[in-house]
């Protein structure tokens, strides 16, 4: 028996299951394992079954993973797809069940992506694994351990958003090469569309270095590598430079802050850096070694890998299970930091990127994205492994709350970098928090103002509302209608919808941030004025809503 164990010796247990903050529950397997060959040495493929349930509904996903002959398990191989069908023949076994084993990767039923249209061409089928037609031949696009790529995604959200992974083309290079663009288009009902480019290379063989894809904003791409026009502007760009992109303009070296240098002047063993956060305020961070052990001097560097706007952002609560009050905000953009250790003694050890953060911060934390897969997760720290994010206080005798630490392994689970000796951990720090409704109107009062019109009054009790809802129903057993959505601080609303001689019935409920509301306070009902008059429609109207009187007269209230 050989025992699976992870780069620095820890044992790895596989088979778990969690139950996690909004219920739901995810499982994992060990499912199957296949030996193969390469330079002589025996490794083997670990499948992961992974099965999650929420609300009674159950999904499957499927992982794959490389171990080497002396049972290391790396991280770095993992591979994903929602379909067990691609893994069948690497397995060879009847996965799915449907009793054969399923030949993918053939692209006998593959077309090419009509966004690209030059040179060797970028083709998909119908399981979106993805191919480079050069003339005659075609060659599927895999990853290091010979999983299948797949790389589109499209996420509608409720509110109107969207988010798409669209790969784009591919060309060759000048040393045979492939480069490959894939479009992340952003889409916010206010604030109009937003693209960004990943770009990746991909070996003369068809294999994808997924972990060192390269972020690009729509203005820095380089067109011409591709040799045409990707962003449709009518014109083969060169792209301006990484320095004189807004993006690069995010990070600066130092700090200007007295406070951060005096707090964290004699622990850091890097230089500071700052990052513009997303308030517009500077975030600093530098590195540290191991807990308790020398000082070193590590080498830092920050770039923004992502921007996270508002799409992205209900992407990643989505991912996070975030619902109802819940409220994810990010700090910074998504960054992605290469730490550089220079003692070879430290290689394989545990290491520290610190955040200082506002004191009395809570509920902060680290969130990353999957580099295969693109969900995002919150890093949180895990006493078991040491590894992941905690909030941590500059003086250890004081509940201080000013600093948030990312603790990560170098060569472990989530260092993307695998060569000895330096760290690289894309993310972003954010705050959870549950947003407060707002309290609920009171005193919501009804009156006719002449025929066809209904005035609605209500007494504004909250100080955080982001305007109010009004909604209308005809008799005691008609359905709720929204018939008006009021800005902050309104008190009124006057209804000219109404039909004549008709009983309704109005309630009132404050809106706060995103789709929180309070509760509704109903009215009493009300009689529209008749057609034909109904007697004299300027005399002013009592109404009683169970708790004070008012005389209504020409809209006023006496």
């Amino acid at each position: 028996n050989l025992q699976i164990k992870d780069q620095v010796g820890g044992t790895i247990i596989m088979d778990t299951e969690e139950t996690l903050s909004d219920g739901s529950k995810v499982k994992y397997e060990s499912y199957a394992v296949q030996s193969f060959k390469e330079d002589d040495l025996t490794f083997y493929r670990l499948l992961v079954k992974e099965t999650s349930t929420a609300d009674e509904e159950e999904s499957n996903f499927w992982q794959s993973y490389v171990i080497d002959s002396n049972g290391v398990l790396d991280w770095g191989t993992y591979t994903f797809s929602p379909l067990p069908s691609i893994f069948e023949q690497g397995f060879n076994q009847d996965i799915n069940g449907n009793g054969e084993i399923d030949v993918t990767g053939s692209g006998s039923n593959a077309t090419d992506v009509n966004t690209d249209s030059t040179g060797v061409r970028l083709q998909t089928d119908a399981d979106l694994i993805l191919y480079i037609k050069s003339g005659a031949d075609r060659l599927p696009i895999k990853d290091d351990t010979g999983g299948f790529v797949q790389l589109e995604e499209s996420i509608e959200f409720r509110d109107g958003f969207k988010f798409s992974v669209i790969p784009y083309a591919i060309e060759q290079l000048p040393d045979e090469t492939y480069k490959l663009a894939v479009k992340n288009v952003s889409e916010d009902p206010n604030e109009g569309i937003f693209i960004t480019w990943d770009l990746f290379t991909v070996s003369k063989t068809g294999v994808i270095d997924i972990r060192n894809k390269v972020f690009k904003e729509d203005s820095e791409l380089n067109e011409r590598e591709f040799n045409q026009d990707l962003n449709g502007d009518g014109a083969l760009s060169s792209g301006v430079s990484k320095v004189n992109s807004k993006l690069s303009k995010l990070v600066t070296e130092g700090t200007t802050s007295a406070e951060i240098m005096e707090k964290f002047g004699k622990s850091a063993e890097s230089d500071f850096l700052t990052v513009e956060g997303k308030d517009g305020q500077g975030v600093t961070l530098f590195s540290e070694g191991e807990k308790n052990g020398s000082k070193s001097n590590y080498e830092i560097e920050v770039e923004v890998a992502k921007v996270l706007n508002n799409s992205t952002i209900r992407q990643a609560k989505e991912d996070l299970g975030l619902e109802g009050n819940a409220e994810l905000t990010p700090m910074t953009d998504l960054l992605s930091f290469t730490i550089a250790i220079d003692d070879p003694n430290k290689f394989g050890k545990i290491h520290r990127m610190t955040f200082a953060i506002p004191e009395g911060t809570e509920n902060a934390s680290y969130m990353k994205q999957n580099p295969i897969s693109l969900d995002y997760f919150l890093f949180e720290y895990d006493v078991k492994t040491g590894e992941g994010a905690r909030i941590e206080s500059s003086d250890p005798t004081q509940d201080l709350n000013d600093m948030l630490v990312v603790y990560i392994r170098d060569n472990g689970k989530f260092d993307d970098d695998k060569r000895e000796g330096y760290i690289m951990d894309p993310g972003a720090p954010v705050i959870q928090d549950e947003l407060t409704a707002p309290d609920a109107p009171s005193g919501v009062i009804v009156a006719n103002d002449g025929l066809a019109k209904i005035i609605v009054s209500w007494t504004d009790n909250s100080t955080n509302e982001t305007g109010f809802r009004v909604e209308r129903k005809e008799g005691a057993n008609g359905s709720w209608t929204l018939i008006a959505s009021e800005s902050a601080n309104t008190t009124q609303y006057v209804d000219t919808t109404v039909s004549s001689d008709t009983t309704y019935f109005y309630r009132v409920a404050a809106t706060g941030e995103g789709t929180i509301i309070s509760a509704y306070l109903e009215s009493p009902e009300v009689q529209s004025v008749a057609e034909d008059g109904g007697g004299n429609s300027s005399l002013p109207t009592i109404t009683l809503n169970g708790e004070s009187l008012y005389i209504f007269t020409v809209g006023e209230i006496i």
